[in-house]
């Protein structure tokens, strides 16, 4: 073994005849790569020595291991002879199998043949007995026939037997079978059409018992789906063709005098063309709401309807096709019917285009009761508590609006007709009362008048709900437009809010604004949203329409109403600019301050010369209410800082609170009580002003509740020695 590995160490270890021992030797990329390196006779030279190595280390372990090697060659003649001894018992199981196979073969194949015989009998007999009840079927339906209508039902339960009969197995080529089918296929096609007929005068006439028979005898033949709806378009193309008739412009002048058969009015017949197409249209309608309840008197006779064998209502067998939804389905057709004819025609003819655009309210009321008839359907299946078309009444409205919201599609191209031409004559009237020619601001007669348009426009919508939210988005705009324009014309700046003299002229055009937008309000107020007609969403729409129309007016006013609390304030801070440190006086009634006489000469003029010309006086008032609350406020918290205070100066506050409250109360109507909180502490200091320090903060006084003790701090501090600072001048260093 030591030699063994020695040689093939050296192998190894040379680069020249390393690649012998890898996996994959290619002799030929060897001697290739031994003649491009050019060491051919020495590569022959160690592969000479390598094999010698080899044939000597080859006789080394014979030699070493010869008694191994002849023993296995013993060994390999002991099992030569077990080999023979199992192929000839092999070749005896073989023979043995054989046998076996001959006796378990021939019963097998008769076993086979018989069964196939069987097989073939089995089937003789069951064609057999198709066969014979095929001729027991034509035999009864024969006899049935003769019952005429009346049996008309068993008559289509037969041939329902008879289909399940023909799909159980394939009769063709029996002589006696074929014979039958010409009279099946003819009696067939007769039931068909006297189930048709019958279908056709139960929907007529609503007559549940023959529809009910007639649905039966499709359901039994198995072409209940394909003839509802056929019916369906049936009902479709009449309301389509009935359509078409209606808008033929070629068949209005029939009956009116004319030169010829022109599809145009005739000079002074246009009343009566159009009376003549509104009254079609109605029929049209008429027409429709017919139709739609005959469908719907199917679609509830399919649903009490019930399979004889399953007892589930028949809708629900064909629920998972488009005759489920039977009457959606339908509306919708009719719509798209009708948007395409109705469209065809405008195209067709101008004269009808501008009269749908001009009518189109009308237009759109006539088609209004076709959503209402559809709503009393709903309800009424929701009263029944029907299976497929009972709905919650939320659904039953959102159906509704659904249905209304698909009405106004038709009418779409009329539709934005005719709202541009709304729009425009609202735009006009607004603009009118703004034109140079007119008087500077429009007055409650004009307003009154516009706002009367503004409703006619609203009353042309009728009942139709969808149509009265579109119309009413134009008097939003057009109202909008009066603000605006009322806007455009505000003075600003200090002239508009000037309050050292009379009015300006800037002052007196800003006060007819608000004038008008307070008539215009009012006028909306009491010609539209009193009018109890109008719906909860067009009135909301008005209503925030006039919101923008009184902050508008509001606007103007709190304006002004600022700057004349800006000049009371200051002239309540003129107070420290008076000596309140004096004695009491002698005289009886001693006078008040002078800017409390400057406060009352102000507060008067204001009230005469300014807020008198407004007309809102409520919102005047409300306003000025506002400015009374600041203006006492401040008051009480200027006055609690005065210093120094001697018993004559409290004297003077008092009688300059009194003369506060008479100032007050010109804006307050005299009732200075309707301030709340800030007439309170008013009150509450009247009380304080008098007392010794050590009371200050009895709280009978109204401190802490009606008078913060912020001032009453400020109060002891006007009390106190001049060498302790008060709080605001401490700070202020």
């Amino acid at each position: 073994m030591e030699s063994n590995e020695d040689v093939v160490v050296e192998i190894c270890s040379d680069n020249g005849l390393r690649p012998l021992l890898e996996e994959g030797f290619d002799s030929k990329a060897f001697a290739t790569r031994a003649i491009q390196n050019q060491v051919v006779g020495e590569t022959l030279t160690k592969l000479s020595q390598g094999i010698i190595g080899l044939n000597e280390e080859i006789r080394s372990q014979i030699y070493t291991n010869h008694e191994d090697l002849l023993s296995q060659a013993t060994g390999i003649e002991s099992l030569e002879a077990v080999l023979k001894m199992m192929g000839s018992r092999v070749n005896s199981l073989n023979s043995s199998l054989d046998r076996i196979n001959s006796r378990i073969s021939d019963p097998y194949h008769k076993i086979v043949a018989r069964t196939t015989q069987l097989a073939r009998l089995q089937a003789a007999c069951d064609l057999l007995r198709r066969v014979v009840r095929m001729l027991y079927l034509v035999k009864r339906l024969r006899s049935q026939v003769q019952g005429g209508s009346r049996e008309i039902t068993k008559v289509a339960q037969t041939f329902s037997e008879i289909d399940q009969l023909n799909q159980s197995g394939d009769l063709r080529g029996i002589e006696v079978v074929d014979s039958e089918k010409p009279w099946l296929n003819r009696t067939r096609r007769e039931v068909e059409t006297q189930a048709k007929k019958m279908l056709a005068q139960g929907m007529e006439y609503a007559n549940p018992t023959q529809v009910g028979v007639a649905v039966q005898v499709f359901h039994n033949l198995g072409t209940l789906v394909d003839t509802v709806l056929a019916t369906v378009k049936g009902c479709n193309d009449n309301i389509q063709r009935q359509t078409q008739d209606a808008l033929n412009p070629a068949t209005l002048t029939e009956g009116m005098p004319g030169p010829g058969r022109s599809p145009f009015p005739a000079i002074g017949m246009s009343a009566s063309w159009k009376a003549a197409l509104w009254t079609r249209i109605e029929k049209l309608t008429d027409h429709i709401c017919k139709v739609y309840g005959q469908v719907n008197h199917l679609r509830v006779v399919l649903e009490k309807k019930r399979d004889p064998v399953s007892q589930i209502s028949l809708i629900e067998t064909i629920r998972e096709t488009e005759a489920f939804e039977l009457l959606t389905n339908f509306w919708i057709g009719i719509v798209d019917m009708l948007t395409v004819e109705f469209a065809t025609t405008a195209r067709a003819s101008t004269h009808l285009n501008q009269l749908f655009e001009g009518d189109y309210p009308k237009l759109v009321r006539l088609f209004t009761y076709l959503p209402e008839y559809i709503h009393r359907h709903q309800s009424a299946a929701v009263a029944t508590g029907n299976t497929y078309t009972a709905k919650s009444g939320d659904k039953d409205k959102d159906d509704f609006s659904r249905y209304e919201q698909m009405l106004l599609t038709i009418f779409a191209p009329f539709e934005k007709a005719y709202l541009s031409k709304s729009l425009t004559r609202l735009f006009d009237a607004v603009n009118q009362l703004f034109t140079p020619a007119a008087k500077p601001l429009p007055g409650k007669t004009e307003l009154t008048s516009l706002t009367k348009l503004f409703q006619s426009e609203l009353t042309t919508a009728g009942t139709s709900r969808p149509l009265a939210m579109v119309l009413v988005r134009n008097v939003e705009k057009a109202i909008k437009l009066f603000t605006m324009k009322c806007e455009e014309l505000i003075a600003t700046g200090g002239d508009a809010i000037q309050v050292s003299g009379p009015p300006n002229s800037a002052q007196l055009r800003n006060t007819h604004i608000t004038n008008s937008l307070h008539a215009f309000s009012v006028a909306i107020n009491e010609e539209m949203l009193a009018q109890s007609e109008l719906s909860q969403p067009v009135a909301s729409v008005i209503k925030n329409s006039v919101e923008v129309v009184e902050r508008q007016r509001n606007g103007i006013l709190s304006n002004f109403v600022a700057r004349v609390s800006a000049v009371l304030e200051e002239m309540v801070s003129r107070m420290h600019e008076e000596n309140f440190s004096g004695p009491i006086p002698n005289v009886p009634d001693p006078p008040c301050s002078a800017y409390m006489q400057e406060m009352h000469k102000f507060a008067t003029r204001m009230t005469n010369e300014h807020l008198s010309k407004f007309q809102c006086q409520a919102v005047v008032m409300n306003q000025l209410l506002t400015v009374s609350s600041q203006v006492m406020d401040c008051f009480v918290a200027h006055v609690c800082l005065v210093r120094p205070l001697g018993e004559g100066g409290k004297m003077k506050v008092a009688m300059d609170l009194t003369q506060l409250e008479l100032v007050l109360g010109l804006f307050c109507r005299g009732d200075v009580s309707r301030l709340g909180n800030p007439y309170k502490m008013l009150r509450a200091f009247r009380r304080l002003l008098f007392l010794a320090p050590e009371n200050l903060l009895d709280t009978s006084t109204g401190v802490g509740s009606d008078l913060p003790y912020s001032h009453v701090l400020n109060q002891l501090f006007s009390r106190a020695p001049a060498n302790l600072k008060s709080p605001h001048k401490s700070h202020t260093g």
